[in-house]
């Protein structure tokens, strides 16, 4: 969802720091965000971003607790969950899981 976003575009990437006490503390990979290209599209503030950005790491069994993420708005709408594990997650759990949350697995 767009229509509350300012211009130009920014993400935010979840940290270590914002899942202290979390169950998901465990499953953040982090990611080198400092391609140029992406530079101008990143915000260290929360509340300037329109997308939130959570890379998951290998084996994470903790997504069931998506909905505690500290920037989560009540159904993860605006959230992105990169998930490298091949196993992946059927529609019916990801629903349930992630709620309005983007996934890309894979």
């Amino acid at each position: 969802d767009h229509s509350a976003c300012e211009l130009p575009f920014k993400l935010y990437q979840y940290t270590p720091a914002d899942l202290a006490g979390n169950p998901l503390a465990s499953c953040l990979l982090s990611t080198n965000m400092t391609h140029a290209g992406l530079r101008e599209h990143i915000t260290v503030n929360p509340r300037r971003a329109c997308v939130f950005w959570f890379e998951v790491g290998q084996r994470c069994r903790q997504l069931p607790h998506a909905h505690l993420l500290p920037h989560w708005r009540g159904n993860g709408l605006n959230h992105i969950f990169i998930d490298h594990a091949d196993a992946g997650i059927d529609a019916p759990t990801r629903k349930i899981w992630l709620g309005r949350a983007a996934l890309a697995q894979g």
